[in-house]
Order: structure tokens, then sequence, then C-alpha cells
């Protein structure tokens, strides 16, 4: 028989894991967007040389737009927001993978033959597992988003919430 405490444990681990599904869900689709935005700044080259041709900018606005593009192009070099999306979408498919291994440990968890042992035994190497699967971030820069962050932690909660109410 499992313990409350490994119960809950596994649980706050659990839900842990579902806030972090999301959150790097959403840095690969918020490094996405950034990469997104600065392709379409770096299309002011093409703009600018295109209003040169018909004589529309002045020479100060051009050197403004120079300037301008010398910025996005060191902006892209130093906040490398393609690596960062493909490192957190990355994390987020092996967390994904992880979800159906500690479904079944929070069902074991649930069992009557389960032992206590055994359930925290398995819930450290999950969590050891995630340690290593999102320490990947920091070795790219990826620093924690709060706001992001908190509002994956609602969402994470609302759902699982949600999916193992008990029933009435």
């Amino acid at each position: 028989m499992v313990t409350e405490d490994t119960r809950n444990d596994v649980w706050q681990e659990y839900l842990d894991f579902a806030r972090l599904v999301r959150y790097y869900e959403a840095l690969a689709k918020r490094y996405s967007q950034i990469h997104l935005i600065i392709r379409y700044l770096l299309l002011l080259p093409f703009i600018s040389s295109l209003a040169l041709l018909f004589d529309f900018l002045t020479h100060p606005l051009q050197v403004l737009l120079g300037a301008l593009i010398g910025i996005v192009v060191a902006a892209d070099l130093v906040y490398r927001p393609t690596r960062k999306a493909a490192v957190a979408h990355i994390i987020s498919i092996e967390c994904s993978k992880l979800e159906i291994e500690w479904m079944q440990l929070w069902n074991n968890a649930n069992a009557r033959d389960s032992n206590d042992e055994d359930v925290q035994k398995r819930n450290d190497l999950l969590s050891k597992k995630l340690n290593e699967i999102t320490g990947r971030a920091g070795e790219v820069g990826i620093h924690e988003n709060r706001k992001l962050n908190m509002k994956c932690a609602d969402d994470a909660y609302r759902i699982m919430s949600q999916k193992f109410a008990p029933s009435a």
C-alpha cells in the first residue's frame, strides 16, 4: 500500500511535469514568433532598396534603416531565437513522452497492490529524467519567463484538476 505522502509526492511531480510540458511548448512558440519578427525586419533592406529606386527615402532615413538592420542582425546572432525555439520544442516533445510514464506511475500509486518504496523510486527516476531534459534549456541560454511560467502553471492545474477530479 502506498502512503498518502508518497501519493502526494507523485501528484506534485506530475502536476509540475504538466506545467513544464505546457511551458516549453509555449516557449518554443514564443521564440519562433520572435524569429519571425526578426525575419520580417530583415526585409527592410529590400524595402529600402526599392525606395531608393523611386527616391522615396531621404538620406538620413536610409542611414537610420541601415543602422536598424545592423541592430536586428546583431540581435539575431546574439539572441539566437531559432536555436532556443528548437531546444524548447525538443524539450516539450521529450516531456510529452514522459507524460505516459508519469500517468502510469500515478495510476500505480493509486493501486492497492503498489508499495511505497517502488512508487517513490520510480517517481525519483522520472524526476531525474525530467531534470536532465529540462537542463538543456540552460545550455542554450533559455531563461525563465516568470509570467509565461505562471500562466502555464495555472493552465496545468486547471486541466489536471478537471482530468482527475472525482466523478459525482
